[in-house]
């Protein structure tokens, strides 16, 4: 399934729960192969629910750093056309694409997406990981950025799919 152009995508998001939480952060960054040509990140204003000390924590951003950004329906269609058409690379993409299709449905759009999931390319290609973590994924490639950053782990995820798909590892 390897293609040479692709967009690695990743979101933050207020909760584990598409119907019940939001998207607080789009990430994408898409390539040629190795090479980066593009990069969606924008911070997102949520709705209907709000950010908990432990989101927070983990993400680092907190309700000041969304009161001014724009809401998603504001943003929708210009991340879709920067995603659409090409193979979607996610770490453990179906929460992200969870998140997606709920949104889909909600604005009353059908979209097709062909994803690839790294998470379960290292478990095939890397069995002496002790564990899949994007953490640990950044320390095996000594990638020194903050995690749980949707830009950062779009990075990351894309030197993982690199390293698995197109350095024939």
């Amino acid at each position: 399934m390897t293609k040479s152009t692709y967009i690695v995508m990743d979101f933050e998001t207020t909760g584990f729960s598409p119907s019940n939480n939001e998207i607080i952060q789009l990430g994408a960054v898409k390539f040629d192969g190795k090479n980066e040509i593009a990069r969606f990140n924008q911070l997102i204003k949520p709705q209907r629910s709000s950010l908990s000390p432990q989101i927070t924590r983990l993400t680092g951003i907190d309700a000041g750093h969304l009161e001014s950004q724009p809401l998603l329906d504001e943003v929708f269609d210009d991340f879709l056309n920067f995603i659409s058409g090409e193979l979607i690379v996610g770490h453990n993409i179906g929460f992200d694409m969870s998140f997606l299709d709920y949104e889909l449905d909600q604005h009353r759009r059908r979209e097709f997406f062909e994803t690839y999931d790294t998470v379960t390319g290292a478990k095939k290609k890397m069995p002496f990981l002790q564990n899949y973590k994007l953490s640990t994924i950044k320390y095996f490639f000594d990638m020194r950025l903050k995690s749980h950053d949707a830009l950062n782990d779009c990075l990351i995820t894309a030197r993982l799919y690199q390293w698995l798909e197109l350095e024939g590892n």
